[in-house]
């Protein structure tokens, strides 16, 4: 996957947790280590980790299952 590709994905991840409520996670100047914790923490805060956020390839996929896609470790 290009850096494009996980950038793209990761904006897609934020806007989607903003758009629930979460934290704006690129407001400020931020490094992706900040980002995946800010993620991770508002989508277990806002118990987000089994709704569906999407769907790939007609498949519905969890907040838990994107975050895992995104940032390629575990929620």
């Amino acid at each position: 996957m290009s850096l494009l590709t996980e950038m793209q994905n990761e904006m897609w991840l934020a806007k989607r947790l903003r758009d629930h409520g979460g934290p704006a996670v690129y407001d400020g100047l931020t490094t992706p280590e900040q980002r995946l914790t800010a993620v991770r923490e508002a989508i277990e805060s806002l118990g987000l980790r089994c709704v569906i956020v999407g769907s790939k390839d007609g498949k519905p996929i969890t907040w838990a299952q994107a975050f895992e896609r995104c940032y390629r470790v575990k929620l």
